[in-house]
Order: C-alpha cells, then sequence, then structure tokens
C-alpha cells in the first residue's frame, strides 16, 4: 500500500508491515504521548481503507492528518472521503481536537479532491525538489 500512491515510487521500495512493527510505532507513540484516532473499513477480513489523524497532550487542539489510502480496487467509491469525515467527526465528539492540518502532492488530484469534500481549505504551499547523485 506504501507505494500505491501517485508519485511514492520516486520516495523508495514499498514498506513492508507486521505485529513486531506495529507494536514498536505503537510503543513510540506512547513514549511521546501521540494519540491516534483511526478510521478502518473493513472488507470481509481485508482492509479495503483507512485514515489516521495524531493529536498530541501538548496541543490537545491541533490534529494531524496522517496517512489516508484506500486499496486501488475500492477506489473512486468515496470510501476515502468517508473515512476522513467520520474519523474527523469521532476527533471533534471525543477529544479536544479543534482544527486538522493536512498535506499533499500536487499530483495527487484524487487525495486533493478528497480534502476538498471533507472540508480543508488551503494554507499553504511547499515545494519539494529531488536531485539524482548517481
Amino acid at each position: 500500500m506504501s507505494t500505491d500512491t501517485p508519485g511514492a515510487e520516486e520516495f523508495g521500495e514499498e514498506e513492508a508491515w507486521d505485529a513486531a512493527r506495529v507494536r514498536a510505532l505503537d510503543a513510540k507513540r506512547t513514549t511521546d504521548r501521540e494519540l491516534v484516532s483511526t478510521a478502518l473499513a473493513l472488507k470481509g477480513e481485508a482492509a479495503a481503507g483507512f485514515t489516521e489523524v495524531a493529536h498530541f497532550d501538548e496541543r490537545p487542539e491541533v490534529g494531524w492528518q496522517g496517512s489516508t489510502l484506500v486499496t486501488r480496487e475500492h477506489r473512486g467509491h468515496g470510501l476515502g472521503a468517508a473515512l476522513k469525515i467520520a474519523n474527523h467527526v469521532a476527533l471533534a465528539e471525543y477529544t479536544g481536537v479543534e482544527r486538522i492540518y493536512t498535506w499533499n502532492a500536487v499530483e495527487n488530484s484524487w487525495m486533493l479532491l478528497i480534502n476538498d469534500r471533507a472540508g480543508f481549505a488551503t494554507w499553504a504551499w511547499v515545494g519539494l525538489w529531488k536531485k539524482r547523485l548517481a
């Protein structure tokens, strides 16, 4: 899933996730006092998509939108937007999060549309350059 977003192939190999890696990430998040709200869609026993927002005790009113991904076979039906919106509604209801920041590559037109649908507004633009040395 890590190389299945527009432009992702430029940033490396596909990531391998197993139970040990998830436990290590959860332990780091606990140490960092990072709270994560995740919405997950299942098709049978397989993940069809997910989204996550992190927030921290130090600034409980601010959320940082993490990954949102819908598997290729489930795209085009509004699942990414539905997951994001459901997660944001839950955050507003059960936490002190008042605003969420997100970012996307300009070539990821699908996620930009989802962010528009979820109610995000452009706040800043950032550039990223890459130089191959070999």
